[in-house]
């Protein structure tokens, strides 16, 4: 309250001084400066009884904070790897050789009086489609039936292989074989695989080219009942069917057996009788006798 008041009384003061200045400023223009160098010494001097006045001072300090923010940026930086795997496979290469076996075979002129107990070497299964034609395997329907019919047989060996791996159960089953027109094999061969098959009840040999038949060449098929050996131009049969009693004989194809018999075939009785003439063929006509 007392600054307050002592400031009011400064304050009035300077009026009143004011005041006073204007009116000598009128009414002495000409003491303007004079007046005014007293004024800033009154002035100066009011001060100094106003800080005589009030003993105490205050002063009023302001302090300015200053904050400082520091912002801290972080880079991550992410690396990526990438691997890559190369695979390898190897294929295995496999060479196969197959030796190539060369068979020869010999035939025997001399028909055989029993069968043989050894089969020649492995027989082809396919028909050659040029040069020399070789044997190959004839068919076998149900084990009963063998069919050889112009499979262009020469040496027999593939046949005779064949019936050998039947073994002697299974040939025992076998009752009718055809070996017609197979023109190449010779009597010897025909009666060695005859003889392979003991229960023959029928038997094709027509077309063959036989111009004599062996005595022997039946002998190991007792049981014939069905004989056919036509187109063949047989000029001797003697002695071939004489074990024998067979129903049917067909011999067409034969003309030196028609012309002594009179007929082309016969059955039962009359095949009977046309085997009897056979045997009375001339023994010179005759190669085996």
């Amino acid at each position: 309250m007392k600054l307050f008041h002592y400031l009011m009384l400064g304050a009035a003061m300077v009026e009143a001084t004011g005041e006073t200045t204007a009116a000598g400023e009128t009414t002495e223009g000409g003491n303007t400066g004079q007046w005014a160098g007293k004024w800033a010494r009154g002035k100066k001097k009011k001060a100094k009884a106003l800080a005589a006045n009030n003993p105490t001072t205050t002063t009023t300090s302001t302090t300015s904070t200053t904050t400082t923010t520091s912002t801290t940026t972080t880079t991550t930086s992410t690396t990526t790897t990438s691997t890559t795997t190369t695979t390898t496979t190897t294929t295995p290469t496999t060479t196969t050789t197959t030796p190539t076996t060369t068979s020869t075979t010999t035939t025997s002129t001399e028909a055989p009086t029993d069968p043989p107990t050894e089969a020649p070497t492995a027989p082809p299964t396919e028909a050659p489609t040029t040069g020399v034609p070789v044997d190959i395997a004839c068919t076998l329907k149900k084990g009963k039936a063998l069919g050889c019919a112009n499979f262009n047989l020469a040496t027999g060996d593939a046949l005779a292989q064949q019936l050998m791996a039947l073994g002697e159960k299974g040939r025992a089953g076998v009752t009718s074989a055809d070996l017609s027109y197979n023109p190449r094999l010779d009597v010897a061969t025909i009666q060695q695989i005859l003889a392979y098959l003991p229960n023959l009840k029928a038997v094709n040999l027509a077309g063959l080219g036989m111009s004599q038949m062996h005595p022997d060449l039946f002998k190991n098929n007792p049981s014939l009942k069905n004989i056919n050996v036509s187109n063949n131009n047989i000029v001797c049969a003697r002695g071939v069917f004489s074990h024998l009693k067979p129903k049917k004989i067909n011999y067409g194809g034969n003309p030196a057996l028609q012309k002594i018999t009179g007929r082309s075939k016969a059955k039962k009785g009359k095949a009977l009788q046309d085997i009897e003439t056979f045997n009375s063929i001339p023994k010179d006509h005759c190669i085996y006798v």
